[in-house]
C-alpha cells in the first residue's frame, strides 16, 4: 500500500479547508417579500370611530367605519399569500391610515414577523377569546367614501357591531400602547384612546367592552389556551390588517380542485 507523501497531504487538506470555508461564506440570499392584490370592499360588523392617536382625533361625525372588514383578494405570491382565499375578512391595526376600493398590493407576513414578540402573542390571545365568526356574514354595514357611509339602520346595537369595534380598538391599544406589561393596556390614556363619543352605539357599552378585552389578557408567556395562525398584510400608504387562517376555509387551490371536480361530475352525469 502507497502512502502520501507529507507535502501532497498537506496540500489535499488545504485544498478540503478552502473548499469548506468558501461553502460557509456564501451569503444567504434573503427570501423573496410575498405579496398578495387586496381591495376593500365594506365593513362587515362594526361602528363609528371615535379615538385618538396622540393630538390627533379620528372622527368624522358618523360618516367613517371600522370593525370588521371584508376584503378581496388576488394574484397571491408565496406560501403564506396563498393560503389566503378569494375574499378575506380582516381587522384593522393601524388606526393612521385608509383602506381603498382599488387593487392595491400588500405583503404577507406572519404575525411574529410584523409585531415584537410579545405584542404579536397578545393579539393572537385577544383574536381566540373574542374574535366573533359568527359576524363574517356577507352583509355590508358600510361602504365608506362617496359609496354611500352606513346602511340603513346600521350599526344596530347588537353584540356582533359591538365586538367588532371594540376588538379593533383593543388590536390599535396593543399595537400604539403596550410595552411589555398589562398595566399599559389601558384605552383610556396613553397614545391611543378612546374618545368619549361612540355613537350610535354609544357609551359606555363600547369602552366597556374593549376594557374587558383588554383586561382578560394574561402575560404572553403564561397563556395556555389556543393560539390561531394570523397573517399581517400591510401596506406603506395604506392601512395594515390583520387575518386569520382558517383550517376550515379551503385554500384557492383546493377550491379550484373541487370546482373542476364539480364540473367533471357535472358532465358525466350529462353524459349518462
Amino acid at each position: 500500500m502507497r502512502t502520501l507523501e507529507s507535502g501532497t497531504l498537506r496540500r489535499g487538506l488545504w485544498g478540503i479547508a478552502v473548499a469548506a470555508l468558501m461553502v460557509t461564506a456564501v451569503p444567504a440570499w434573503p427570501a423573496a417579500a410575498e405579496t398578495i392584490n387586496l381591495s376593500y370592499e365594506f365593513v362587515d360588523a362594526g361602528a363609528v370611530i371615535d379615538a385618538y392617536l396622540g393630538p390627533t382625533h379620528y372622527y368624522w361625525n358618523g360618516m367613517a367605519g371600522d370593525g370588521l372588514l371584508r376584503m378581496a383578494t388576488d394574484n397571491p405570491s408565496g406560501p403564506l399569500a396563498s393560503k389566503l382565499p378569494p375574499f378575506i375578512w380582516a381587522a384593522c391595526c393601524e388606526i393612521n391610515q385608509f383602506t381603498d376600493f382599488t387593487w392595491n398590493t400588500y405583503t404577507v407576513q406572519s404575525l411574529d414577523s410584523a409585531f415584537s414578540p410579545g405584542k404579536a402573542l397578545l393579539i393572537r390571545q385577544l383574536w381566540a377569546n373574542f374574535y366573533d365568526h359568527a359576524a363574517e356574514t356577507g352583509t355590508p354595514i358600510y361602504y365608506g367614501g362617496s359609496q354611500g357611509g352606513f346602511t340603513t339602520g346600521e350599526p344596530a346595537n347588537n353584540a356582533e357591531n359591538i365586538n367588532a369595534i371594540s376588538l379593533a380598538y383593543a388590536l390599535y391599544e396593543i399595537r400604539y400602547d403596550y410595552d411589555g406589561t398589562l398595566a399599559s393596556l389601558d384605552p383610556t390614556a396613553g397614545t391611543f384612546r378612546l374618545g368619549a363619543n361612540q355613537s350610535p352605539l354609544g357609551p359606555p357599552s363600547i369602552l366597556q367592552e374593549t376594557q374587558t378585552m383588554l383586561g382578560s389578557l394574561v402575560d404572553p408567556q403564561s397563556y395556555q389556551g389556543k393560539l390561531p395562525d394570523l397573517l399581517a398584510l400591510t401596506n406603506p400608504s395604506l392601512q395594515d390588517v390583520i387575518v386569520e387562517v382558517r383550517s376550515d376555509v379551503p385554500e384557492p387551490a383546493t377550491m379550484a380542485l373541487l370546482a373542476l371536480g364539480g364540473l367533471t361530475m357535472l358532465k358525466r352525469r350529462r353524459a349518462a
